[in-house]
């Protein structure tokens, strides 16, 4: 039988095995968007004289929509289709373009995606987590760990590597979830931001978090995971204080740096790369700490994230969340934000300034208190404890209901 070549209005190109009698029937729809006007088309062969170089990987789907949500041919094609062209990358190494990780692709890397070694974009951002600006020299960048291994320190600060479940997970990666680097910001990702950080953040206190767990029953025994741990400020004094502390991020450059302050600090910590939606550990923990991270996703995405902590956490398990949410009616936004402005720091590199605070609500996904708290009972917590600050920083003590 020979095989046939079709176009799709939509730029995608295919090939189809057919009897010569079907030859003039109706055309297949297009596996990448699954519209039925297709046309046939000469072959690159004939037109050449010479075999077409099968597309590489920046040609390949990058979203569940693109493969057609799911549809197998697409994803058989583009498997044998990239098959082929690792062989051919392999005999002409020239071929292969930038082989270099590609660290974010969505947003506003959708064009050109960040690739491992590019510059970072030097932004302000307003709140909690991971977002400082500094103006100090940034230290040596530590190396990230293994992508398939959790690093401990132990209370000499020497690095024990051991296979951890969760460690640089592949579903950080996998093409029809979130991007979380994309939307946690390229800021994460620079050594010399990210040094700056706790300065910005004003060293928060761990003690109060530290006591919520407590006052549940977690103690020495107590596993913890600290979700978007950013520098640790959180995970480094809980870990003298729980049995099992897993410091959780997103970021290379976040897990470095939370390495190298529990080395100085000669605790032991469990470092993973990983995120709300791509993390998960290999058995049920005791308790989830999360610090003005959550906001980083979009509302259906933090619904997927909330049930991903509670099928993380064991029956009573507790969830202890801090972020900025906001506590009044729509009505008043504009007092609130006002009010919020007027407090706001005059050097950015003291604090966040009312243009920090400004990009926060332009540019993420901070929400409404009377939308959050539905989602936490939707997702299986009560919530037993709340406080806010300002009308705008919650700070949540949840416990999982039900088995």
């Amino acid at each position: 039988m020979p095989i046939y070549e079709y176009a799709c209005g939509c730029g995608f190109r295919f090939e189809r095995l057919a009897r010569i009698a079907d030859a003039d029937g109706p055309a297949p729809a297009c596996p990448a968007c699954g519209t039925a006007g297709t046309r046939r088309v000469p072959s690159a062969a004939a037109l050449g004289g010479q075999a077409r170089i099968p597309p590489g990987r920046e040609a390949a789907p990058r979203s569940w929509e693109q493969t057609n949500h799911g549809d197998r041919d697409t994803i058989r094609y583009w498997q044998r289709t990239l098959e082929q062209r690792g062989k051919l990358e392999e005999k002409y190494p020239e071929l292969a373009g930038d082989t270099r990780a590609v660290l974010a692709h969505e947003g506003r890397y959708a064009a050109s995606p960040l690739r491992a070694g590019d510059a970072q974009p030097g932004q302000r951002h307003p709140h909690g987590h991971a977002h400082p600006h500094s103006h100090a020299p940034a230290p040596p960048a530590a190396e990230p760990p293994p992508a398939s291994l959790s690093v401990c320190h132990g209370p000499g600060g020497k690095p024990v590597a051991s296979p951890g479940p969760g460690a640089d997970d592949h579903r950080v990666n996998e093409m029809w979830l979130l991007d979380e680097l994309a939307h946690a910001g390229p800021e994460h990702l620079n050594a010399e931001f990210i040094a700056g950080y706790d300065r910005k953040q004003g060293h928060p206190d761990a003690d109060g978090d530290i006591a919520a767990f407590e006052a549940h029953g977690l103690d020495g025994t107590s596993t913890v995971v600290d979700l978007g741990t950013g520098t640790g400020q959180f995970a480094v004094p809980a870990a003298r204080r729980f049995g099992r502390v897993i410091a959780v991020d997103v970021s290379p450059a976040m897990v470095a740096a939370v390495q190298a302050k529990a080395r100085a600090a000669g605790v032991s910590l469990e470092c993973v790369r990983g995120g709300f939606l791509s993390y998960s550990p290999a058995g049920p923990v005791d308790g989830v700490h999360t610090r003005h991270a959550l906001h980083q996703l979009p509302d259906f995405w933090k619904v997927v994230a909330l049930r991903r902590i509670v099928d993380m956490l064991r029956p009573g398990g507790v969830l202890r969340l801090r972020d900025l949410i906001y506590d009044f009616a729509p009505g008043e936004t504009d007092a609130v934000f006002d009010r919020w402005f007027a407090g706001a720091a005059a050097d950015p590199a003291a604090g966040y300034t009312a243009a920090d605070y400004a990009e926060h609500i332009r540019t993420e996904y901070s929400t409404f208190r009377w939308l959050f708290e539905p989602m936490l009972t939707a997702t299986g917590f009560e919530i037993a404890g709340l406080s806010y600050q300002g009308r705008l920083y919650g700070t949540y003590t949840c416990v999982k209901t039900g088995s």
